[in-house]
């Protein structure tokens, strides 16, 4: 994903000395001569950000410009800039909505997509452009021996026209089965593209135009060894919630857990990453609201 004219756009919008923007981060650090922007300062304006949302904590927040400077740096030049990045800098600055508009704009005329055109196959399948997937819930379980346990999810799908008969469920691991528990039937998967599966869901009953179901399915996985620690779902073509819980075993605690962007499915590491903590029960959740591109999700290490 590039995002080389987001970035120009965003870097203008923090140095204009007739918006409120370059105040907040020269209070922390005037730019050095011959420089637009003090890109330090920047960072420690996401830093008390994050830390107000609780993504990082209070004692983080001192270091998190020195040690993601390279993060700050590859986000402000567009070279690495992803939606959800382009937010944080925006909710950190309180951007006003044209801004946020036009930025958002220009990121979406940059991006490569999740999949290259032509490498993804859906000829013969449900038109994906029939319908919206308004919310989704994943709730991933981890076993003691590192493998998926339990994985289900809810979604609520909308029909954008009539005669709504079936919606297409995609997922990047290819040993694994889908089984529909509430509002459809679930087909065989068959491999659309490299590391990519289609499962075509038959829905119970069709949908008119502005009519939505609930679908509820649980996926089983049979991985020889365990997989690569992530946990992520495409972004919507549409405005939708994304929920995430991600749970692990007492008996096999990781020794970090991150909120994570990719900007292609190809991507073995993630593009940026934030720090959580799990809770009492060994979960870490999270919701988004905005993500028009790429992937987002958890990573993790293992102790």
């Amino acid at each position: 994903m590039t995002g080389v004219e987001a970035g120009r756009a965003l870097c203008r919008l923090l140095a204009d000395p007739a918006r409120p923007y370059r105040a907040m981060w020269e209070r922390r650090g005037v730019a050095y001569r011959g420089r637009d922007l003090n890109q330090a300062s920047v960072a420690k304006v996401i830093a008390a950000y994050l830390v107000d949302r609780g993504l990082i904590a209070e004692f983080e927040e001192g270091d998190w410009p020195r040690s993601r400077r390279d993060w700050v740096r590859s986000r402000l030049s567009g070279a690495l800039l992803t939606h959800l990045d382009l937010e944080v800098f925006m909710d950190a600055f309180g951007f006003e909505d044209g801004e946020r508009d036009l930025l958002r704009h220009t990121l979406e005329s940059d991006s490569t997509p999740m999949f290259v055109p032509g490498e993804i196959r859906l000829e013969g399948l449900p038109d994906r452009s029939t319908y919206a997937v308004e919310r989704t819930r994943d709730e991933h379980v981890l076993g003691p021996d590192g493998r998926p346990a339990y994985h289900r999810t809810t979604q609520t799908v909308r029909a954008l026209v009539d005669d709504v008969t079936a919606c297409v469920h995609l997922h990047d691991a290819g040993t694994a089965t889908v089984d529909v528990a509430k509002g459809g039937t679930a087909g065989a998967p068959q491999q659309v593209s490299e590391g990519v599966w289609a499962v075509v869901i038959e829905l119970d009953t069709p949908l008119a135009e502005g009519e939505a179901c609930e679908l509820v399915h649980e996926t089983t996985f049979d991985y020889p060894e365990p997989p690569p620690p992530v946990l992520r779902r495409a972004a919507p073509r549409h405005d939708a919630e994304l929920e995430m819980v991600l749970s692990f075993d007492e008996a096999r605690l990781p020794a970090a857990v991150h909120l994570s962007t990719w900007a292609t499915v190809s991507d073995p590491e993630p593009v940026s990453s934030a720090s959580v903590e799990l809770d009492h029960r060994h979960s870490a959740s999270a919701t988004w609201t905005v993500a028009r591109a790429g992937l987002v999700g958890f990573s993790w290490t293992w102790a």
